[in-house]
Protein backbone atom coordinates (compact mmCIF):
# COMPACT_ATOMS: atom_id res chain seq x y z
CA UNK A 1 0.00 0.00 0.00
CA UNK A 2 0.98 3.76 0.05
CA UNK A 3 2.55 4.01 3.61
CA UNK A 4 4.40 0.40 3.19
CA UNK A 5 5.56 2.21 -0.35
CA UNK A 6 6.67 5.81 1.69
CA UNK A 7 8.72 3.29 4.51
CA UNK A 8 10.69 1.66 1.93
CA UNK A 9 14.49 2.57 1.21
CA UNK A 10 14.88 5.12 -1.35
CA UNK A 11 17.92 4.87 -3.69
CA UNK A 12 19.10 8.32 -2.46
CA UNK A 13 18.85 6.37 1.17
CA UNK A 14 20.54 3.37 0.38
CA UNK A 15 24.03 3.36 1.69
CA UNK A 16 26.46 0.56 0.93
CA UNK A 17 28.79 -0.32 3.74
CA UNK A 18 32.09 -2.53 3.73
CA UNK A 19 32.77 -4.95 6.69
CA UNK A 20 35.68 -7.17 7.16
CA UNK A 21 34.80 -10.86 7.47
CA UNK A 22 38.46 -12.41 7.77
CA UNK A 23 39.72 -12.90 4.09
CA UNK A 24 36.90 -11.39 2.59
CA UNK A 25 35.17 -7.96 2.66
CA UNK A 26 31.15 -7.58 3.17
CA UNK A 27 29.49 -5.35 0.94
CA UNK A 28 26.24 -4.61 2.09
CA UNK A 29 23.20 -2.28 0.89
CA UNK A 30 21.50 -0.55 4.39
CA UNK A 31 23.35 -3.24 6.33
CA UNK A 32 21.02 -6.08 4.78
CA UNK A 33 21.66 -9.06 3.22
CA UNK A 34 22.26 -10.26 0.21
CA UNK A 35 25.58 -9.08 0.40
CA UNK A 36 28.25 -9.41 -1.66
CA UNK A 37 31.84 -10.53 -0.70
CA UNK A 38 35.19 -9.76 -2.24
CA UNK A 39 39.00 -10.23 -1.08
CA UNK A 40 41.06 -7.66 -0.11
CA UNK A 41 43.54 -8.66 -2.70
CA UNK A 42 40.72 -7.61 -5.45
CA UNK A 43 39.04 -4.58 -3.03
CA UNK A 44 42.93 -2.96 -3.43
CA UNK A 45 42.85 -3.67 -7.20
CA UNK A 46 39.08 -1.89 -7.98
CA UNK A 47 40.27 0.97 -5.88
CA UNK A 48 43.38 1.54 -8.06
CA UNK A 49 41.41 1.18 -11.69
CA UNK A 50 38.63 3.76 -10.08
CA UNK A 51 40.98 5.92 -9.04
CA UNK A 52 42.51 5.99 -12.52
CA UNK A 53 39.77 6.13 -14.86
CA UNK A 54 37.02 8.16 -12.18
CA UNK A 55 39.04 10.30 -10.06
CA UNK A 56 41.73 11.33 -12.63
CA UNK A 57 44.56 9.41 -10.94
CA UNK A 58 43.38 10.75 -7.70
CA UNK A 59 44.06 9.54 -4.30
CA UNK A 60 40.17 7.82 -3.02
CA UNK A 61 39.22 9.89 -0.54
CA UNK A 62 38.43 8.77 3.36
CA UNK A 63 35.51 6.71 4.28
CA UNK A 64 32.80 8.84 4.94
CA UNK A 65 32.78 11.22 2.15
CA UNK A 66 30.73 11.10 -0.89
CA UNK A 67 33.53 9.98 -3.54
CA UNK A 68 34.17 6.71 -0.90
CA UNK A 69 30.63 6.05 -1.15
CA UNK A 70 30.15 6.13 -4.54
CA UNK A 71 32.57 3.90 -4.75
CA UNK A 72 31.44 1.32 -2.58
CA UNK A 73 28.33 1.79 -4.55
CA UNK A 74 30.43 1.11 -7.60
CA UNK A 75 31.77 -2.09 -6.34
CA UNK A 76 28.55 -3.69 -4.78
CA UNK A 77 27.18 -2.93 -8.27
CA UNK A 78 29.55 -4.75 -10.18
CA UNK A 79 29.61 -7.39 -7.62
CA UNK A 80 26.10 -7.75 -7.85
CA UNK A 81 26.06 -8.12 -12.04
CA UNK A 82 28.86 -10.68 -12.04
CA UNK A 83 26.76 -13.04 -9.31
CA UNK A 84 23.84 -12.56 -10.45
CA UNK A 85 25.05 -13.82 -14.20
CA UNK A 86 26.32 -16.97 -12.57
CA UNK A 87 28.54 -18.77 -15.14
CA UNK A 88 32.04 -17.94 -13.03
CA UNK A 89 34.04 -20.43 -15.98
CA UNK A 90 33.04 -17.98 -18.95
CA UNK A 91 35.09 -15.66 -16.41
CA UNK A 92 38.34 -17.22 -16.66
CA UNK A 93 41.59 -15.66 -17.57
CA UNK A 94 45.15 -16.51 -18.74
CA UNK A 95 47.34 -16.42 -15.83
CA UNK A 96 49.57 -13.09 -14.75
CA UNK A 97 52.86 -15.02 -16.07
CA UNK A 98 51.26 -15.67 -19.56
CA UNK A 99 49.97 -11.92 -19.57
CA UNK A 100 52.97 -10.49 -18.77
CA UNK A 101 54.95 -12.65 -21.93
CA UNK A 102 51.95 -10.95 -24.13
CA UNK A 103 53.06 -7.38 -22.98
CA UNK A 104 56.85 -8.12 -23.28
CA UNK A 105 57.10 -10.01 -26.53
CA UNK A 106 53.94 -8.96 -28.23
CA UNK A 107 52.98 -5.28 -27.03
CA UNK A 108 49.91 -6.46 -25.62
CA UNK A 109 48.20 -3.85 -24.04
CA UNK A 110 44.37 -4.75 -23.84
CA UNK A 111 42.27 -7.02 -23.60
CA UNK A 112 39.24 -7.29 -25.71
CA UNK A 113 36.95 -9.96 -23.34
CA UNK A 114 37.49 -8.90 -19.45
CA UNK A 115 35.94 -7.51 -16.58
CA UNK A 116 37.30 -5.09 -13.66
CA UNK A 117 37.34 -8.66 -11.69
CA UNK A 118 39.42 -10.21 -14.62
CA UNK A 119 41.35 -7.66 -16.52
CA UNK A 120 45.21 -7.82 -16.15
CA UNK A 121 45.84 -4.54 -17.75
CA UNK A 122 44.29 -1.55 -16.87
CA UNK A 123 41.89 -1.14 -20.18
CA UNK A 124 39.53 -3.37 -21.36
CA UNK A 125 36.70 -4.23 -23.43
CA UNK A 126 33.67 -5.77 -21.23
CA UNK A 127 29.90 -7.03 -21.08
CA UNK A 128 28.83 -4.42 -19.01
CA UNK A 129 30.18 -0.73 -19.73
CA UNK A 130 27.50 0.49 -16.56
CA UNK A 131 28.70 -1.24 -14.21
CA UNK A 132 32.33 -1.51 -15.34
CA UNK A 133 32.76 2.06 -16.62
CA UNK A 134 33.77 3.45 -13.41
CA UNK A 135 36.80 0.88 -13.36
CA UNK A 136 37.83 1.69 -17.17
CA UNK A 137 35.66 -0.31 -19.88
CA UNK A 138 35.72 0.39 -23.03
CA UNK A 139 32.19 -0.93 -24.07
CA UNK A 140 31.38 -3.97 -25.57
CA UNK A 141 34.37 -5.64 -28.20
CA UNK A 142 31.59 -5.90 -30.42
CA UNK A 143 31.19 -2.22 -30.54
CA UNK A 144 34.69 -1.06 -30.07
CA UNK A 145 36.62 -0.41 -32.97
CA UNK A 146 40.87 -0.17 -33.06
CA UNK A 147 42.64 0.28 -35.87
CA UNK A 148 46.11 -0.20 -34.66
CA UNK A 149 47.48 -1.42 -31.09
CA UNK A 150 47.73 -4.98 -29.86
CA UNK A 151 45.13 -7.11 -28.35
CA UNK A 152 44.45 -10.42 -26.13
CA UNK A 153 41.33 -12.29 -27.28
CA UNK A 154 39.94 -14.35 -25.31
CA UNK A 155 36.14 -14.83 -25.34
CA UNK A 156 33.58 -16.86 -23.16
CA UNK A 157 33.62 -20.16 -24.51
CA UNK A 158 30.93 -20.39 -26.08
CA UNK A 159 30.23 -21.34 -29.47
CA UNK A 160 28.06 -18.88 -31.26
CA UNK A 161 30.19 -16.15 -28.75
CA UNK A 162 33.41 -17.28 -30.20
CA UNK A 163 32.29 -17.07 -33.75
CA UNK A 164 31.31 -13.51 -33.22
CA UNK A 165 34.36 -12.80 -31.86
CA UNK A 166 36.49 -14.09 -34.61
CA UNK A 167 35.00 -12.61 -37.42
CA UNK A 168 35.50 -9.38 -35.94
CA UNK A 169 38.36 -9.29 -35.24
CA UNK A 170 38.91 -10.28 -39.38
CA UNK A 171 36.83 -6.99 -40.19
CA UNK A 172 39.27 -5.36 -37.80
CA UNK A 173 42.22 -6.60 -39.22
CA UNK A 174 41.27 -6.36 -42.63
CA UNK A 175 39.84 -2.55 -42.25
CA UNK A 176 43.50 -1.66 -41.02
CA UNK A 177 45.52 -3.53 -43.80
CA UNK A 178 43.38 -1.03 -46.18
CA UNK A 179 45.51 1.46 -44.18
CA UNK A 180 48.80 -0.21 -43.37
CA UNK A 181 48.22 -0.41 -39.82
CA UNK A 182 49.90 -2.29 -36.85
CA UNK A 183 46.97 -4.42 -35.61
CA UNK A 184 47.52 -7.37 -33.88
CA UNK A 185 45.27 -10.39 -31.90
CA UNK A 186 46.71 -13.00 -29.77
CA UNK A 187 43.03 -15.17 -29.77
CA UNK A 188 43.12 -17.69 -26.81
CA UNK A 189 40.10 -20.22 -27.28
CA UNK A 190 39.41 -23.55 -26.81
CA UNK A 191 40.65 -26.02 -29.10
CA UNK A 192 37.56 -27.59 -30.75
CA UNK A 193 38.22 -28.54 -33.90
CA UNK A 194 34.73 -28.85 -35.29
CA UNK A 195 32.86 -25.75 -34.29
CA UNK A 196 32.80 -22.43 -36.56
CA UNK A 197 34.71 -20.43 -34.93
CA UNK A 198 37.97 -22.91 -35.26
CA UNK A 199 37.39 -23.10 -39.07
CA UNK A 200 36.97 -18.75 -39.51
CA UNK A 201 40.21 -18.78 -37.53
CA UNK A 202 42.32 -21.58 -39.37
CA UNK A 203 41.22 -19.73 -42.74
CA UNK A 204 41.97 -16.01 -41.34
CA UNK A 205 44.08 -14.34 -44.00
CA UNK A 206 45.95 -12.62 -41.05
CA UNK A 207 47.22 -15.72 -39.24
CA UNK A 208 50.96 -15.65 -38.47
CA UNK A 209 52.06 -19.54 -38.28
CA UNK A 210 49.92 -22.39 -37.16
CA UNK A 211 48.12 -22.26 -33.95
CA UNK A 212 49.82 -23.32 -30.41
CA UNK A 213 48.03 -26.05 -29.16
CA UNK A 214 48.25 -26.41 -25.18
CA UNK A 215 47.36 -29.61 -23.61
CA UNK A 216 44.80 -29.21 -21.02
CA UNK A 217 47.04 -30.70 -18.23
CA UNK A 218 50.42 -28.40 -19.65
CA UNK A 219 48.23 -25.24 -18.55
CA UNK A 220 45.75 -23.35 -15.90
CA UNK A 221 43.70 -20.39 -15.88
CA UNK A 222 43.15 -17.76 -13.45
CA UNK A 223 39.77 -18.75 -11.83
CA UNK A 224 36.75 -17.09 -12.83
CA UNK A 225 35.87 -16.30 -9.67
CA UNK A 226 39.06 -15.83 -8.48
CA UNK A 227 38.01 -11.88 -7.05
CA UNK A 228 36.79 -14.78 -3.94
CA UNK A 229 39.40 -16.94 -3.66
CA UNK A 230 42.28 -17.67 -1.53
CA UNK A 231 45.84 -17.33 -3.47
CA UNK A 232 46.48 -20.49 -3.25
CA UNK A 233 43.28 -21.25 -5.04
CA UNK A 234 43.46 -18.75 -7.22
CA UNK A 235 44.46 -20.53 -10.09
CA UNK A 236 42.64 -24.30 -12.24
CA UNK A 237 44.07 -26.63 -14.35
CA UNK A 238 42.25 -26.39 -17.92
CA UNK A 239 39.25 -27.63 -18.80
CA UNK A 240 40.18 -28.68 -22.28
CA UNK A 241 43.01 -28.06 -24.83
CA UNK A 242 43.61 -24.54 -25.78
CA UNK A 243 44.56 -22.88 -28.98
CA UNK A 244 46.23 -19.37 -29.41
CA UNK A 245 45.85 -18.24 -32.73
CA UNK A 246 48.08 -14.89 -34.03
CA UNK A 247 46.34 -12.55 -36.49
CA UNK A 248 48.15 -9.21 -36.99
CA UNK A 249 48.38 -7.63 -40.30
CA UNK A 250 51.34 -6.81 -42.61
CA UNK A 251 52.69 -4.28 -40.82
CA UNK A 252 51.94 -5.70 -37.60
CA UNK A 253 53.71 -8.74 -38.13
CA UNK A 254 56.70 -6.53 -38.78
CA UNK A 255 56.38 -4.49 -35.68
CA UNK A 256 55.35 -7.50 -33.51
CA UNK A 257 56.91 -10.95 -34.86
CA UNK A 258 55.75 -14.03 -33.37
CA UNK A 259 58.84 -16.16 -33.13
CA UNK A 260 59.46 -19.50 -31.49
CA UNK A 261 60.70 -18.46 -28.34
CA UNK A 262 57.53 -16.11 -28.01
CA UNK A 263 55.88 -19.10 -28.32
CA UNK A 264 57.99 -21.52 -26.20
CA UNK A 265 57.53 -18.48 -23.70
CA UNK A 266 53.90 -18.03 -23.94
CA UNK A 267 53.63 -21.50 -23.29
CA UNK A 268 55.64 -21.69 -20.34
CA UNK A 269 53.63 -18.97 -18.90
CA UNK A 270 50.33 -20.07 -19.12
CA UNK A 271 51.95 -23.94 -17.35
CA UNK A 272 52.24 -21.53 -14.38
CA UNK A 273 48.97 -21.24 -13.38
CA UNK A 274 47.76 -25.14 -13.21
CA UNK A 275 46.97 -24.62 -9.53
CA UNK A 276 46.95 -27.37 -7.11
CA UNK A 277 45.03 -29.71 -8.81
CA UNK A 278 46.56 -31.95 -11.89
CA UNK A 279 43.05 -32.46 -13.15
CA UNK A 280 39.44 -30.75 -13.51
CA UNK A 281 38.59 -33.95 -12.07
CA UNK A 282 41.20 -32.98 -8.72
CA UNK A 283 38.86 -29.63 -8.19
CA UNK A 284 35.84 -31.74 -7.00
CA UNK A 285 38.01 -33.49 -4.59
Amino acid sequence: DADADDDAPRDADAVVTVDDAGPLLALKVNAQKPYMQVSKQHMGKLRALYSRHSLGGAPLPPEGSSEHAAFAASVFALLARYDACGGAGYQAALGEKAFDVLKKRVGVGCEAFASPLNARYGRFCSAFPDVDGPFGSLGSFFDFAPTRGSFEMNPPFVPEVLLAAAERAEKLLRTAEESDSRLSFVVVVPAWRDVPMWTALEKSAFKRGDALIVPASAHGYCDGAQQIRSPSERHRVSSYDTGVFFLQTTAGARRWPVTEEIRAELLEGMKAAVGSAATTGDLEK
